[in-house]
């Protein structure tokens, strides 16, 4: 993902917001499910040289069957930051799962200013997320987002509304591509994001929003920004 000034402000954010949190001498992992290696990995090296070697692990299993809230959110800016800038590693964990992280980790009770770091963080990647040059495969990745997005997030009426409002080319062209191609355009979930299984509710949102008359009226447009689009059909 190109990470943008706004996306780039979003992580310094996150890293102020949680820098009051030090690193523990001892992560905790679950004895049953790790060694002493794996503590020892994440004192290789100062925070922000940390990779996918290091916190692929830790990413999805913090919380759970890993340390304690304020050691996560030690690590929080930095997994945050490796999923927008090198999500495409071979190590790199299903971005679905490190956002899960936060609902486990009941993310709306943490003080409002980390809340709020979070918050500008989520909507700088879907604004990235969006404004993403075209790629193969990129209806897929648009949905992997959205769905990685619902796990901490109830509503995504914020994030479906940025999209709508959005009349720029790439965010024009992303949802074209969306309505054609996407299992959430269809009534039945064969095709969808298996991550999608626990939010159920989001799922229907935005399914909810795909179907409404001003999305409808957004992909009909004869012209956005100059340019012409695609007349679409969406298949609901």
């Amino acid at each position: 993902m190109t990470c943008s000034e706004l996306l780039g402000n979003a992580i310094k954010g996150l890293y102020a917001a949680f820098s009051k949190y030090p690193l523990p001498d001892e992560t905790c992992p679950c004895q049953c499910c790790h060694s002493a290696d794996d503590n020892a990995l994440l004192h290789a090296a100062p925070l922000r040289q940390l990779g996918w070697h290091h916190l692929a692990g830790y990413s999805t299993e913090a919380l759970m069957v890993w340390g304690d809230s304020d050691c996560y959110k030690h690590f929080l800016p930095r997994i945050f930051e490796l999923v927008v800038t090198d999500g495409e590693h071979r190590k790199s964990p299903d971005r679905e799962l490190v956002f899960k992280i936060l609902r486990y980790g009941e993310w709306r009770t943490w003080p409002t200013p980390e809340q709020h770091a979070i918050e500008l963080f989520l909507r700088a990647v879907w604004e990235a997320v969006l404004k993403n040059p075209q790629r193969e495969e990129r209806c897929r990745d648009i949905e992997s987002w959205i769905c990685a997005i619902s796990q901490p997030e109830d509503d995504l009426a914020p994030y479906l509304e940025q999209w709508e409002d959005d009349e720029s080319h790439p965010t024009c062209s992303a949802l074209a591509g969306f309505l054609l191609n996407s299992a959430i355009t269809r009534s039945k979930r064969q095709g969808r994001n298996e991550f999608w299984a626990e939010r159920d509710t989001q799922y229907a949102q935005l399914q909810d929003w795909v179907k409404s008359p001003a999305v409808r009226e957004k992909s009909n447009a004869p012209r956005r920004n100059g340019r012409r689009a695609t007349s679409l059909r969406p298949r609901f």
